[in-house]
């Protein structure tokens, strides 16, 4: 850990603001915001705002460093092998150098060449990462980073253990629109039409209408139709628990939204946050409440999950919004925020001292903030008819025009018969605030290191490949696998399969030289952590020969807990890069899951030698702690299979995983790469995974009975529609 990197502030709380533009910046600072996170023109998570050039976002960091503020730049997707070796660096560089306050990221890869190659900026775990709980927090303190934005979905008391674990700054969402997936766990817009959340391009198809549907019965109403849409967040009235559970930085969110919007969320946010730092906060007046009502909502506001884990009330079923007309908007309060926050100029207060002695050069002292500059200008003539008087020069002085500055006082001293012509003056003017300008941001300038230019040396696992493994969910899947004639050289078997049917399990290992691995949950919260902290040792003595990490947190945990057992990472635990590959492989990683979202070049083209690759199974494209059958039929506790029709006919099976209290959705169609296994086998896989999900026990077979037949070479024509997913496309 680099000992020059910025130290956590974790006494100071932040109000965090949104931005899309230049333009929205300047205004969340004008409205009362201590910082703002904004993307670059790449490898933000909004590729489609109106996102600054590099010499538009250089312009602004100075802007705001000279109003003693910060500003954040997004990583927050996950970047290919070229872009971290080729582009990263160079897109980092210039605003490192300028004082960038941090980057927030979403790949472990990208966190690592931030640390490795600018080591004096700080590093801010974005809530892409999924962080939601405290060992996967530690790790990161461990490594380097200096902040967490918590997972969206947590509640007060789960903020409150990372806050007691770590001495991290915790950074939390506070107002805004919520994703119904776990950020970081969607792929639904990418695989519908290859706009990946990951790669900043979501378009939104949770926002669409859909039924639902259980064992033939529609659950959804016709006027509730919209089941993956969340109302906005709206936690004003929460500020003072939000603060007591250990949060620093409250976050609104809307970089796709108006400037106008933005300043008048934060001057709100500002007003009562002001009021809790000072003990004189007494609840939210009905007129502010209405101004962040009428600034927008999506029908309604709820207060996010900090008090709830999920629930009918959260979600904009109704979509109300797509029915308002342009009179239904506030336009007065559009305007007055607008001529308020976006048309006046926020200039910097300085005060001066100006001296005019004839014969002398004249001079200009002046004080910003803890700074104070003295710049000289061309000698003081003599005056032929009319001397220059302290009024004539204060006010030309006073002319800052388009400057960072302008004059909360100025004195000046005249001597003898003086006179100087205005250009003088003015040229004395701007040599001054331009040596303060220069003076003010010299502490934030850094100097760049030599760049390492190289990847650290790991041990990859060596070349080892193994045919075919299988993933299970499901009884009779299991009861498919054991019938088959396939001798497969690894099971995994999902950890509620296993915790149901044990005996089962244990025979069918007896029977087996195969490795056995237990897939563990899609996602670990605070409520399941200790069960399953106290779980690991009898799991250790079942003698599995390794476990299948769906989040950082079951990772983390295993690791803390020092398991015995080899740990292998799925698919959404996203490793597109060399980079990642090599953090992960430091932490101890045995073996991973190709990403589903790269194709068949730049598959070709990773680091394939410990890694399988899934070829067949309905890939996950959501993972939410909403439930489509509690905000619809309501919730009866018990484990089952969904379906969500989109407007076109298409059905999406959604799993209710009650155990653990969340949702699965899965595509329509399966990924299926039977004809592909050829080409495939050029890559170097350890192997190739069926993973099975919703299938019954003759599907389960049939497919074991194609993939067996594909691997000697023999392609049916009886095989089912299948989907290559992004193997041949890929995303942007």
């Amino acid at each position: 850990m680099n000992n020059n990197r910025p130290k956590p502030d974790t006494k100071t709380i932040e109000l965090l603001a949104p931005a899309g533009s230049a333009e929205t910046a300047r205004a969340a600072i004008l409205a009362g915001a201590d910082a703002v996170y904004i993307g670059g023109t790449r490898f933000g998570a909004r590729a489609y705002a109106d996102n600054p050039m590099q010499d538009e976002l250089l312009d602004l960091l100075d802007y705001f460093h000279l109003r003693e503020k910060k500003l954040y730049l997004t990583i927050n997707t996950l970047l290919k092998e070229q872009e971290i070796t080729q582009e990263l660096y160079t897109y980092l560089a210039p605003l490192y150098a300028a004082g960038l306050d941090a980057v927030i990221v979403q790949d472990p890869g990208v966190m690592q060449f931030v640390l490795r190659e600018f080591p004096d900026m700080a590093v801010h775990a974005s809530t892409q990462m999924t962080i939601t709980g405290p060992s996967g927090a530690r790790m990161l303190e461990k490594c380097g980073v200096t902040r967490v934005v918590t997972a969206r979905e947590l509640s007060l008391d789960e903020i409150s253990a990372i806050r007691k674990a770590t001495h991290l700054e915790i950074e939390s969402f506070v107002h805004g629109a919520l994703c119904y997936c776990y950020s970081g766990r969607c792929l639904f817009s990418s695989m519908l039409g290859g706009r990946s959340g990951n790669r900043g391009r979501c378009a939104q198809p949770c926002r669409l209408p859909y039924e639902v549907w259980q064992d033939g019965k529609k659950l959804s109403r016709p006027e509730e139709s919209y089941v993956l849409s969340p109302k906005d967040m709206c936690t004003i009235a929460l500020l003072p628990e939000i603060l007591a559970a250990g949060v620093t930085s409250l976050k609104i969110e809307g970089r796709m939204k108006k400037p106008e919007y933005t300043a008048g969320v934060v001057s709100v946010y500002r007003k009562y946050l002001d009021q809790c730092l000072s003990g004189q906060f007494c609840g939210v007046s009905s007129k502010d409440q209405q101004m962040l009502y009428d600034l927008y909502n999506r029908d309604g506001f709820h207060e996010g999950y900090y008090k709830q884990h999920n629930g009918k009330h959260m979600m904009a079923l109704r979509n109300e919004k797509l029915r308002k007309t342009a009179k239904d908007w506030n336009e007065e309060l559009f305007a007055a925020i607008h001529e308020t926050y976006c048309e006046k100029k926020n200039s910097v207060p300085v005060t001066g001292l100006a001296s005019f002695c004839e014969g002398e050069p004249m001079s200009l002292w002046l004080s910003c903030q803890d700074t104070s500059v003295c710049v000289n200008g061309s000698a003081v003539l003599s005056a032929k008819t009319r001397p220059m008087d302290e009024t004539q020069i204060k006010k030309q002085l006073q002319k800052t025009g388009d400057s960072d500055f302008s004059f909360d006082g100025i004195s000046v001293e005249v001597c003898g018969n003086a006179f100087s012509p205005v250009k003088e003056i003015n040229a004395l003017r701007r040599k001054g605030l331009e040596a303060l300008k220069q003076e003010m941001l010299k502490t934030y300038r850094r100097n760049l290191p030599a760049r390492t230019n190289t990847l650290p040396k790991d041990s990859v696992n060596p070349q080892k490949t193994f045919g075919l493994t299988v993933l299970v969910q499901t009884k009779e899947q299991l009861q498919a696998v054991r019938e088959s004639v396939i001798s497969f050289h690894r099971i995994y078997v999902e950890y509620t399969l296993w915790t149901r049917e044990m005996s089962l399990v244990r025979a069918m290992r007896r029977e087996t030289d195969c490795e056995w691995v237990l897939a563990l949950p899609q996602m670990l919260r605070e409520s399941h952590r200790e069960s399953f902290v106290q779980l690991l040792p009898s799991l250790e003595k079942e003698n599995f020969e390794g476990y299948l990490i769906r989040t950082m947190e079951e990772l983390c945990l295993c690791l803390e807990q020092e398991v015995s057992t080899a740990i292998y990472l799925d698919d959404c635990m996203y490793t597109m890069s060399r980079e990642t590959l090599h953090f992960y492989r430091e932490m101890g990683v045995c073996g991973f899951t190709a990403p589903a979202e790269l194709n068949r070049r730049e598959l070709a083209a990773r680091e394939n030698r410990d890694s399988e690759i899934c070829v067949y199974g309905r890939q996950i494209l959501m993972v939410s702690a909403q439930c489509v059958r509690k905000n619809t039929a309501g919730c009866d506790k018990k484990s089952g299979i969904l379906a969500l029709k989109d407007r076109k006919g298409v059905q999406f099976p959604a799993k209710c995983c009650c155990d653990f209290c969340y949702n699965v959705l899965y595509n329509s169609v399966p990924l299926g790469l039977l004809r592909e296994l050829k080409e495939l086998s050029c890559c170097g896989y350890a192997g190739y995974r069926l993973s099975f999900t919703i299938e019954d026990k003759k599907e389960t077979a049939r497919i074991l009975r194609l993939f067996s037949q594909a691997m000697q070479g023999i392609l049916s024509e009886d095989a089912m529609p299948f989907t290559k997913g992004h193997y041949q496309r890929g995303v942007e």
